[in-house]
């Protein structure tokens, strides 16, 4: 492979557009928040800050880095030799400077051992213009220092029989700077490994894999930060490998567009949007290219990415998107194929809104200018810009709206209104002379709710601020009384600023609804020792679009449980359609603590980088009613964790007797939990949640247990509809990737998917220990466990599975599907298919279910209906794998069928397997025992074994007991091996008579023979056993059995036919010899 700077890659689109986030939240990172302490003196401005490590487009591997602290130096645009020092320790938060234009510069700092290093650092695009009074925001992205040292680490997964397998890592600036490992050398289901002591910069990963003649693969940009690791994951199904063909051509490029930019990539998609294939080989002499890439025909279309250095390193720092190209492919390839590096267009320009470029590539920074006419401001809930039928709303709370240009064209769209003058409305009335201040017309609402006659039905205050304000704790309690307050800002954003620690800015009473409408932001305290917001029984906090309440710790020494930002108590109820809450803490709820019989419904918004004990994003304790609790229909929670040991659920906790429903297009992604359990939601004892609707919880990492989902004891989790739960990680020695669900704990899954889960020891996607799950419908599919369980694990409890699918998992050691070392496993429909066990030294059990157990452990597995096929084991077991003492399978119906391994392609039998009906069919082994492999006892009494193949028992391979019922049948085409078992100096294997209908043949035997043939060691053996069913006054049918080969099985291409003239079996049923 011939690597330049331009790279030629394939990746799926549904990843591209993952990235193009606007923001993208380190989910395990520190966020001490830092709040105003006091009001913002007359000549200062507030800064707020969004700083990132990666570039707009994010299209790069990037650490997970904890920063300890970030130092800020703002230098005067006008004066170099005037500037200030600032140090912080949120990425996301506000520092107040003096009015001015300011440079800004931020480094970060890791901690090691005691030191600290800058490990990364960037400055604003522009000066920062900083009005007296007023908010600016900066969004500053930090790049990896070029004179450090970092890693890289990694894991990759993918199926057994790979014929190459090989990662490289190459330096960007130097391709000569290098490292490649081969993956088949060291085998094991997750190649782990590392590249230490790497110079810090920008690298190219390829990851090449082949199989058969066809290909799979990755390739991605690595950034190596100072004293910081860069970690990847992959994991591989036999899905993801194709046929290959070449494409080639050129990309044409301007040269005012050459002189900026490196060609870095190539993308291709089909006319869907889906993923054609990853490359395997590049040749690159520009401006020519070729790829092989998987075969495909159709319409498809190409993306051109463009990498430019903004610090002359030689490095690309920001990548962008060309605009996509339609084009027809052919299975054999294409040649010729020309590439224009083209931008998208963006229209719905006026002079109200201007944005900073009418046209760009995607992942282009797109700033707008909103400059309304006189006497006209924005209306809150309109800014953003459409494509197709998609609309995009945009932060009308930032000084300078700004979005990242997605892959298409665009069109701006803002709505505007008349400016409201600044004061107080009473019932659509203003009242004058209007009062001066928030702090003011609070006074006088005090003053007409509390003073003559007020309406039983109560007042509508709007209350329209034209200026920042900070004000003391605010108590809107007016006893009988029903008070309606909103508050909303005139021409620009407000913020109102808490000047007073140890209190709350608004307590809502009985019968008061507080409104934060537009343009309103709610500002508390660092070291605060109360919620931001307290809505007491019988009060309504709404937040609408475009408002926001940030900065608040809740050290929660007072009297309340928690909730930085709200705390609604029994009988509260709190309704969120849009806005933020972020960058706050509380011992429990960093967001929001709903109180037991409270009540939080979200249809939009988000809640973000928060932080607590329990529920860094919301806490929900007992619903006491039906309507209590917290509904999300809707927004998202992200980038919330958890900040000490012992405790769960970055992004929501429900406690016991708490409600959390799931429903809409409602997210909880990127939370984290570095300690423990329960990286998104975390379940109590005697807490529920519900998924339904398009709901999805992904991205999430927890420590220990459930990355995505954890269930406590007697906890209840219902998954139905379209909602997922994708490419979340337990990361350390705990286990379910997906969901966790711990002894006494439900879960119902109705439908839904599970996917793309990982897990570092076992249950990729579920692990169940003494819990109860029912799977009625959806599918769990592509998750990993580096030990055992891809796809659900159980060590206790039962799992009863009526429907759905479980499909394309991995494990390392055990149940590629699913693992049974404990609990009763019960098949009564749905499909297991597709699932592959591969510990990398021919070792892997049970592709798709696994039953082991030990001496204290009790393992059991019922299969009534559904099927198991097309799976996959290294060792035993493709479909099956059953042993242990204490372990017991039985199959009363159903389908096993198309599995392989080499013993037991269908079946491997080391303990007690019962075949009551069903078929064991179109397995494949190749050693022994295409259809069951019996190394203890196998019971046939119904059922059919047919169309199996293996060199040495096609149908089935007896180590040991192999009873017979009345009515068991192996066809003619599925032959019955019989081992002498000499090699371990036991008895041979028997087939046991448990009664005898009809007069066809039952089964064709094949005796084993060791090396030379010699068949006179079977002479006097005994074949056949009278069992409980049969008479002892019967002979032994020996016309039943039809004496077959003797067969090696140690060279299985070499095999006698038993001449009947010579060999029979007597009535006591031995073999004997003529």
């Amino acid at each position: 492979m011939t690597c330049h700077r331009i790279l030629i890659k394939l990746i799926p689109l549904l990843i591209i557009s993952a990235l193009f986030l606007p923001r993208c939240s380190n989910i395990l990172a520190s966020r001490d928040i830092q709040g105003e302490e006091a009001a913002i003196p007359p000549d200062m401005g507030l800064v707020r800050l969004n700083l990132d490590n990666g570039s707009p487009l994010n299209r790069s591997l990037l650490p997970n880095p904890v920063f300890a602290y970030y130092e800020l130096v703002f230098t005067d645009a006008g004066n170099s030799d005037n500037s200030i020092t600032e140090t912080i320790t949120g990425k996301n938060t506000a520092v107040s400077i003096k009015a001015g234009v300011w440079n800004l510069a931020v480094t970060a700092f890791v901690r090691r051992a005691g030191q600290d290093f800058s490990a990364a650092a960037g400055e604003s695009s522009s000066p920062l213009v900083v009005e007296a009074g007023g908010t600016t925001s900066a969004e500053i992205f930090l790049y990896a220092r070029t004179d450090g040292k970092g890693s890289f680490s990694y894991t990759a997964s993918f199926p057994w029989g790979l014929d190459k397998a090989e990662l490289t890592l190459q330096s960007f600036a130097d391709p000569s700077v290098e490292k490649k490992v081969d993956l088949l050398a060291s085998p094991g289901l997750t190649n782990p490994g590392s590249f230490d002591e790497l110079p810090s910069g920008f690298y190219l990963l390829f990851l090449s894999l082949e199989k058969d003649g066809q290909v799979a693969g990755k390739t991605e940009a690595v950034h190596i930060y100072d004293n910081l690791d860069t970690r990847a994951d992959y994991a591989f199904t036999a899905s993801d490998f194709a046929k290959a063909a070449f494409f080639s051509g050129t990309v044409s490029m301007s040269d005012a567009l050459s002189a900026d930019y490196t060609i870095t990539a190539v993308y291709l998609f089909s006319s869907d949007g889906n993923e054609i294939s990853y490359m395997y080989d590049t040749t690159i002499e520009w401006p020519d290219w070729t790829i092989r890439a998987r075969a495909y025909s159709g319409p498809a279309y190409f993306k051109v990415e463009l990498g430019k250095d903004t610090d002359s390193d030689g490095s690309p720092d920001i990548f962008r998107l060309s605009k996509s190209q339609p084009i027809n492919l052919s299975t054999e390839g294409k040649s010729g194929i020309v590439l224009t590096v083209e931008k998208y267009a963006i229209t719905g320009i006026s002079s109200v809104v201007t944005p900073d470029l009418t046209e760009a590539f995607e992942g282009d920074k797109i700033t707008l200018n909103i400059a309304p006419a006189t006497g006209k401001q924005l209306e809150g809930g309109t800014l953003g810009y459409t494509y197709g039928s998609t609309t995009v709303k945009l932060d009308e709370l930032a000084a300078v709206p700004s979005f990242t240009m997605p892959g298409a064209d665009i069109s701006i769209v803002a709505g505007f209104e008349d400016v409201p003058d600044a004061g107080l409305i009473v019932d659509g009335v203003p009242v004058t002379p209007a009062p001066t201040g928030l702090t003011t017309a609070l006074a006088n609402i005090a003053t007409d709710v509390t003073g003559g006659s007020y309406p039983s039905a109560g007042k509508q205050y709007t209350i329209v601020l034209g200026a920042n304000e900070a004000i003391g704790p605010q108590q809107l309690i007016y006893p009988g009384k029903t008070v309606t307050i909103t508050i909303k800002g005139s021409g620009a954003p407000r913020t109102v600023s808490l000047s007073t620690p140890s209190s709350s800015l608004f307590a809502l009473g009985n019968g008061v609804t507080l409104i934060l409408d537009d343009k309103i932001i709610l500002q508390g305290i660092h070291n605060n020792n109360a919620p931001l917001v307290v809505v007491n029984s019988g009060a309504v906090f709404e937040m609408h679009e475009s408002t926001g309440l940030i900065d608040n710790i809740f050290n929660a020494t007072g009297t309340l449980d928690g909730g930085g930002g709200v705390y609604v108590a029994s009988g509260g109820t709190f309704t969120m359609t849009g806005g933020t809450i972020a960058d706050s803490g509380a011992l429990s709820g960093g967001g929001v603590y709903v109180a037991s019989g409270g009540k939080f419904d979200m249809s939009g918004g988000t809640i973000s980088s928060n932080s607590s004990q329990r529920g860094g994003g919301v806490y929900v304790a007992s619903a006491v009613t039906p309507s209590s609790g917290f509904t999300m229909t809707g927004g998202s929670i992200f980038g919330n964790h958890i900040n000490i040991s012992n405790f769960g659920g970055g992004g929501v906790y429900v406690a016991s007797g708490g409600e959390f429903v799931m429903d809409g297009e409602s997210t909880i992604n990127g939370n984290g939990n570095i300690f423990d359990n329960g990286g998104g939601v975390y379940v109590a004892s005697g807490g529920k949640l519900t998924m339904k609707g398009k709901s999805s919880i992904s991205g999430n990492e927890a420590d220990e247990r459930g990355g995505g989902v954890y269930v406590a004891s007697s906890g209840e989790f219902v998954m139905e509809g379209e909602s997922t739960i994708r490419g979340n990680k337990s990361t350390a020695d705990g286990g379910g990737g997906g969901v966790y669900v711990h002894s006494g704990g439900e879960f119902a899954m109705n439908g839904g998917i599970i996917n793309s889960n990982t897990a570092l020891e076992n249950g990729g996607g579920v692990y169940m220990t003494g819990g109860d799950f029912t799977m009625n419908g959806g599918t769990i599919s592509g998750n990993t466990a580096a030990s055992t369980g891809g796809g659900v694990y159980m060590t206790g409890g039962g799992f009863i599975m009526n429907g759905g699918t479980i499909s394309g998992n991995q494990a390392a050691s055990s149940g590629g599907g699913v693992s049974v070392p404990g609990g009763v496993f019960t098949l009564d429909g749905g499909t297991i298919s597709a699932n592959t066990v591969d510990d990398g030294l021919s070792g892997g059990l049970g592709g798709g279910v696994s039953v082991t157990t030990g001496l204290t452990t009790w393992g059991k597995f019922v299969m009534k209906t559904g099927s198991i096929g097309g799976n996959q084991a290294t060792s035993s077991g493709g479909g099956v794998y059953v042993k242990g003492l204490n372990t017991d399978f039985t199959m009363e119906g159903g389908t096993i069928s198309g599995n392989t391994a080499p013993n037991g392609g269908g079946v491997y039998a080391g303990s007690w397997f019962t075949m009551e009906g069903g078929s064991i069919s179109v397995n494949i082994a190749s050693a022994s025992g295409g259809g069951v492999y019996v190394k203890e006892i196998f019971t046939l009494t119904g059922g059919t074994i047919t169309g199996n193949t293996a060199p040495a028992g096609s149908g089935v391979f007896v180590v040991y007991d192999f009873v017979m019922g009345a009515d068991a049948r192996v066809a003619a085409d599925n032959r019955v091996f019989i081992s002498n078992n000499v090699t371990a100096g036991t008895d041979p294997g028997i087939i046991e008579l448990s009664g005898s209908a009809g007069t066809d043949p039952i089964a064709v035997i094949d005796l084993d023979v060791n090396s030379g043939f010699a068949a006179e060691q079977w002479a006097g053996k005994t074949l056949l056993e009278r069992g409980g069913g049969f008479g002892m006054a019967t002979p032994l049918p020996r016309s039943r059995f039809i004496l077959g080969n003797f067969v090696n099985p140690q060279t299985p291409s070499v095999s006698v036919p038993i001449d009947p003239a010579h060999y029979s079996i007597d009535a006591t049923g031995r073999l004997r010899r003529q």
